[in-house]
């Protein structure tokens, strides 16, 4: 998938970044203020099923119960 989209949006992977170069910073930056100024990202409260693997919470109806153990049903 990443790969069909980095062809898509004609970006090519031939260069290394690390996450502590000036320059993703910056990018980081710009983009988180982006997405505030269009309302993508705000304060909320969170309710629900936290997976720690998937970094994601889940609702009751995406949760089931296997031998005494909540699991999303996407696992």
């Amino acid at each position: 998938t990443f790969k069909d989209l980095s062809k898509k949006l004609n970006l090519p992977n031939t260069d290394f970044i690390r996450t502590t170069e000036k320059r993703h910073k910056l990018s980081v930056q710009h983009l988180w203020n982006e997405l505030v100024k269009n309302d993508d990202i705000y304060l909320s409260n969170y309710s629900g099923w936290y997976s720690v693997s998937d970094e994601g919470f889940y609702s009751d109806d995406e949760i089931e119960e296997i031998d005494g153990k909540k699991i999303s049903i996407s696992s």
